[in-house]
């Protein structure tokens, strides 16, 4: 009974006006490689074995409107997600890593991992 419940609540909302919408705000814009590089080379020199590391990019930069957790307005944050071994040699699992590159700068800085 449940999965005929779940079945239909799934064709209902597949079908309705929230499968076309933007799933990003309209601060994200479109990926940058070389920026995402930059912020994947700054994340692996914090690994504990950056020769493990597996990167792969978000797809979107975040473009700083106005003064928040991002930075100054015009600040943008590049995102990536990174898979490296652990002490015990073991992979941890994807993990967003955020990098903020200030707006009138070229160097870029790791935020944080989620």
């Amino acid at each position: 009974m449940k999965n005929i419940i779940l079945t239909a609540a799934l064709i209902i909302f597949s079908n309705s006006s929230f499968a076309n919408k933007d799933i990003f705000p309209p601060d994200f814009t479109e990926y940058d490689h070389k920026n995402s590089e930059l912020c994947s080379e700054v994340v692996r020199a914090l690994l504990k074995d950056s020769y493990s590391a597996k990167f792969r990019p978000f797809g979107k930069t975040i473009r700083s409107k106005d003064s928040d957790i991002f930075g100054k307005a015009g600040d943008e944050v590049y995102v990536v997600y990174v898979n490296s071994k652990n002490s015990f040699g073991a992979y941890t699992g994807e993990k967003m890593a955020f990098c903020l590159k200030p707006k009138d700068s070229t160097e870029m800085k790791f935020l944080y991992f989620v």
